[in-house]
């Protein structure tokens, strides 16, 4: 007769032995028990990358829970349906194989393909489907989601993190049966991933949290010591050094020591933006603008960004992002608009990419106060504003449409996808950091060239 006292101590047997159990995957076998049991019903684990997680958790352990309980489902999903399907495949052909002798209970013939099957004589079964996908047609006493996010371009796109939680949030979490639990297992790649997300909400109750770094910290879960490796007999610490080496502290801090964006290494630090809201603030001492521009080669492809701050009682406020794809004739007619709707005392663009064209252009044409900016290194120059942002005197709106993607790409900077927001910041806070840190301001009056109002292409 098997031992089914656990989905590990199951695998061990069924394998005849070959199947390891180290310490780590010790610890998620009794927190699986845990749930099975119901003395908790919310669990994330996080852990390195091919450390030994599915083959417990998306293989033996849907067959333990169906092999105890045939009459409910257990409903898998990762980043892509394939990938589910192989897990539920796996599930599937393990209950087909063992399921007669050692619970007496067998898949329903034609059972259907990996992505569903069914207890046979019972009402239960096991779905697999990809994040995003329907989850129609059947409840949820056990909800577990492997890995949602495939890579880094996933990791780093608001858009699909965005997809990954109304997902969640209104597909997945709403097919849980009264008595469901929620099992979310993967690999941190960003602090605002379905992790992050999930543990910043107070949506969804208490979770009950396993953080398993490659390498140990303080208060190790495990009881390591600090410094120790997570599974030295597959990956000692000389081998961790390697993967760290090629990854860059960046990801190997988020892949594998479960910290996305450790924070020496973040140049913005969330902390330091202080947040207002418009009655807060009675009027600005003045204005200024910033754009970003569009590389010239992909000007169709890529974003054009301009901000505006408001500076009143020594403190910076930023008061919109206006972000678009724009053709150079539509760049400079939008220059002129947004100067138009906040009238700022100066406009900062960057002598670089398109702004070399729409800086000689609108001081022909229009009367706007430009200053054209020198290039430097981005990263340079966002080490000389953190000390205005240390301060404490830069705000940005509590409420804004565009304020996840702002808030996004500084907190990864230099590792972004994107940086054209920042890029309008560093500007901006460069600018004003004479005036708000050192009581004085680099005076530049608008350029008021004789021109022929005729010739003019944006005032009539």
């Amino acid at each position: 007769m098997l031992k089914t006292a656990s989905p590990a101590s199951m695998a061990h047997v069924l394998t005849k032995g070959s199947y390891l159990t180290p310490k780590h995957v010790n610890r998620i076998n009794a927190k699986l028990l845990d749930i099975f049991a119901g003395r908790i019903n919310r669990l994330i684990i996080t852990m390195p990358p091919r450390h030994g997680k599915s083959e417990l958790v998306s293989k033996y352990f849907p067959v333990f829970w169906l092999g105890h309980r045939p009459d409910d489902w257990f409903v898998l999903t990762s980043y892509q349906a394939d990938y589910a399907g192989e897990w539920g495949n796996k599930a599937k052909e393990l209950y087909a194989e063992i399921g007669p002798d050692y619970f007496n209970k067998n898949i329903k013939k034609r059972s259907g393909s990996a992505y569903r099957w069914y207890v046979n004589k019972h009402i239960g079964g096991m779905k697999s489907t990809g994040v995003g996908g329907p989850l129609t047609g059947s409840g949820a006493d056990l909800l577990l989601i492997d890995d949602p996010v495939k890579n880094e371009s996933e990791a780093l796109s608001l858009t699909y993190r965005n997809k990954v939680w109304d997902w969640f949030r209104a597909t997945a979490y709403t097919r849980l049966s009264p008595k469901g639990a929620v099992v979310i297992m993967m690999t941190r790649w960003h602090y605002d991933d379905l992790v992050g997300r999930v543990l910043n909400s107070d949506e969804f109750g208490d979770w009950d949290v396993l953080s398993l770094p490659a390498i140990a910290g303080e208060n190790d879960p495990i009881g390591r010591l600090p410094g120790e490796a997570l599974w030295p007999e597959k990956y000692n610490i000389d081998k961790l050094n390697d993967i760290k080496n090629v990854l860059g502290p960046f990801w190997f801090s988020a892949l594998y020591q479960q910290e996305p964006i450790a924070s020496e290494y973040q140049i913005f630090k969330t902390q330091w933006w202080q947040f207002y809201e418009e009655s807060d603030v009675s009027g600005f001492e003045f204005i200024i603008q910033t754009w970003d521009t569009a590389h010239k080669e992909k000007q169709t492809n890529d974003f054009s960004v301009c901000a505006t701050w408001g500076v009143a009682n020594k403190r910076a406020y930023l008061l919109n992002i206006y972000q678009a794809r724009l053709s150079f004739p539509d760049l400079e007619k939008m220059a002129v608009a947004q100067y138009n709707i906040y009238k700022p005392r100066i406009i900062l663009i960057e002598d670089a990419s398109s702004g070399q064209d729409l800086i000689p252009t609108l001081r022909k044409y229009t009367r706007l106060p430009i200053k054209e900016i020198k290039p430097v290194n981005k990263t340079i120059r966002a080490h000389a504003v953190t000390s205005l942002l240390e301060s404490g005197k830069v705000f940005i709106p509590k409420y804004a449409s565009w304020l996840p993607e702002f808030i996004n790409q500084h907190s990864q900077f230099p590792n972004a996808k994107h940086d054209d927001i920042v890029d309008t910041t560093t500007i901006s806070l460069e600018f004003l950091t004479n005036l708000l840190l050192e009581h004085k301001i680099d005076t530049v009056r608008p350029r008021h060239e004789k021109r022929n109002k005729k010739s003019s292409k944006f005032f009539n």
